[in-house]
């Protein structure tokens, strides 16, 4: 199914396979009827009845014009419904449902990509498809708290590394908002790989939130003439079975850019290499680019220091692999160069054995969303520009009994220039301008207190932010993303864990083991912390905190009722948010 806008109509294009498993030659016929996003039947067409043959097959085309049609969009998700009926003597022998969106995708060699005709800047992320405590294995639910939360850090597009997504996951993209770089796992021109890449165009070509197909990933072979032949034969695959979609492919670095398989590319994408884009521009200004992998951004949730002998990298931004930019560095890169589309960090979620530290035993794993995904780093607050909204982030650690300085570094996430003033316990440590796309930091000799940021603008203060120092632990708070789940044996919900003080401070030091146990219909199937070095089982029933954090993954029965957890230890208390229904 394709849909095309002219003068604020659409033409939705209906292309129906039909297969006769029953006895002997059947007349057979297509009635599509669409339903808008509230429901109303807003087109229908029926094509004439067609014989076909037992064992057989009938490929019937259609047209349906929907007038001024609510388009798909990342703040609007409007999603159109196309049912299909199969009429066979006068009966519907079958019905399948089809969820479409219709929107414009175009990029623009010197404005960059462009959805419904708004510019559209991709602040995207590379995302495998694990999760802690449940591995490759991720419930439905599982799909839409890990789009929830990256766009929580400001991020409107992911692509799929590096492999064909699961659909769940598309159908959280597009009821959620999320742009999709969709990408084959093999890239070839044998038999088998272009049975695959057909199967990914075929199942995801109804997703809106799918904007591009992507052939594969750092393929030594698409930087040889071969590698033409191969991406040409992939390309003409999207087009029999799609046509309105670009292509592309992450290559290994930029060096060969509009070369060999990469001239096959209708967008040229780059990984790690923003001075061969920046070449390749200016060299071919009418052809588009876009970063396909950026950054390699390497971090530990909590910890603002480099500690080999733990394992752990500290959470300021410069900090990177060897030799590449960091998230701050890349993005004032690209926000700086209309012509750039955007791109997509390393990683916005990862196996567990994609490891990127550089410091610490090989057991390491690392994540922008730390695992399980609900904890966001301190590089993914900080840097994912261009928000929808100005905010502030003080980056600290001010829990007790971690040694008597540290630095903090108060980030201003903005689109406009502020000046920020510090302030340790009420002194004030000096006033600094936020650059664009930069941030601000102070070294600091620490003190227990209270460290405050404050954000002016044209001399008024119009923001603040503080951290207190943490006192012992005094309570878990423990918290559900929903409040209720469907009784269906499959549903889950996420309940994060907090070690607080008696204030309610989260206890950044602490390392309380907790254990879990869920009273009423349902179990935990699940747990994890952020730590990159734990060694604990993600599938055991309980977990220590990290930095204050963890989590656990509690699933429902086909009961419905109440979920309770009990505290493991009494002297702790627990907030009424412990509770989840299921329905």
């Amino acid at each position: 199914m394709r849909s095309e806008t002219r003068g604020g109509d659409a033409t939705v294009r209906i292309r129906t396979e039909v297969e006769n498993h029953g006895k002997g030659v059947l007349g057979a016929r297509v009635l599509s009827t669409i339903l808008d996003p509230a429901g109303k039947v807003v087109g229908k067409a029926a094509t004439l009845p067609e014989p076909i043959g037992e064992s057989g097959e009938h490929i019937y085309e259609q047209q349906v014009a929907v007038k001024s049609p609510a388009l798909w969009s990342l703040e609007q998700r409007n999603l159109y419904k196309l049912v299909t009926e199969i009429e066979v003597g006068g009966a519907i022998a079958d019905r399948y449902e089809t969820p479409f969106g219709i929107r414009t995708c175009a990029f623009d060699a010197e404005k960059g990509f462009f959805l419904n005709g708004q510019s559209v800047k991709f602040k995207g992320t590379c995302n495998h498809q694990d999760h802690a405590g449940v591995g490759a294995a991720v419930p439905d639910a599982v799909q839409y708290f890990r789009v929830r939360k990256l766009q929580e850090m400001g991020c409107n597009a992911l692509r799929t590394s590096h492999n064909p997504p699961t659909p769940e996951l598309l159908n959280a993209a597009d009821e959620l908002g999320m742009l999709v770089f969709d990408e084959t796992r093999m890239m070839s021109s044998n038999p088998e790989g272009l049975n695959q890449f057909e199967n990914l165009v075929r199942r995801d070509r109804n997703h809106p939130s799918v904007f591009m197909w992507s052939m594969g990933n750092e393929e030594g072979a698409a930087a040889t003439d071969k590698g033409l032949l191969i991406l040409t034969a992939m390309k003409a695959v999207s087009t029999k079975h799609d046509g309105s979609r670009l292509v592309s492919i992450a290559p290994l670095g930029g060096n060969n850019m509009g070369k060999f398989g990469f001239a096959a590319c209708d967008v040229q994408g780059y990984n790690y290499a923003d001075p061969a884009a920046d070449a390749f521009h200016k060299l071919n200004p009418t052809v588009p680019v876009m970063g396909t992998e950026q950054v390699s951004a390497v971090a530990t949730r909590g910890i603002y220091v480099m500690d080999p002998q733990h394992g752990f990298v500290g959470s300021y931004d410069p900090y990177t692999t060897t030799g590449r930019a960091s998230c701050e560095g890349w993005w004032s890169f690209c926000n700086a160069r209309p012509w750039l589309a955007g791109g997509f960090i390393w990683t916005g979620s990862t196996t567990a054995a994609s490891r990127r530290h550089t410091a610490g035993p090989t057991s390491a794993r690392s994540t922008a969303l730390s695992i399980p995904a609900v904890f966001r780093r301190t590089v993914s607050s900080t840097s994912s520009r261009g928000g929808r909204e100005n905010r502030c982030c003080i980056c600290s650690r001010t829990g007790t009994g971690r040694g008597t300085r540290a630095r903090r570094s108060p980030s201003g996430c903005t689109r406009t220039w502020k000046r920020w003033k510090l302030f340790l316990n009420g002194q004030s440590l000096g006033r600094k301008d936020m650059k664009k796309d930069s941030h601000l930091a102070w070294n600091v000799t620490y003190a227990p207190g209270t460290i405050e940021a404050r954000g002016y603008k044209d001399g008024k203060q119009v923001m603040t932010a503080k951290r207190e120092t943490a006192g012992p632990a005094a309570r878990l708070v423990l918290t559900a993303d929903r409040t209720e789940i469907s009784a269906d044996g499959e549903d889950v919900a996420m309940f994060a864990v907090e070690v607080q003080d008696s204030q309610g401070r989260v206890v950044p030091t602490a390392d309380n083991q907790v254990s879990f146990r869920v009273y009423g219909e349902g179990r935990v199937i699940g747990v994890g912390n952020g730590d990159p070095t734990s060694q604990e089982s993600d599938k055991g029933s309980s977990r220590k905190t990290f930095s204050g954090l963890c989590m656990a993954i509690v699933q429902s029965t086909k009961t419905a009722g109440t979920l309770r957890s009990r505290q493991a230890r009494p002297d702790w208390r627990w907030p009424a948010s412990q509770l989840c229904r299921t329905l």
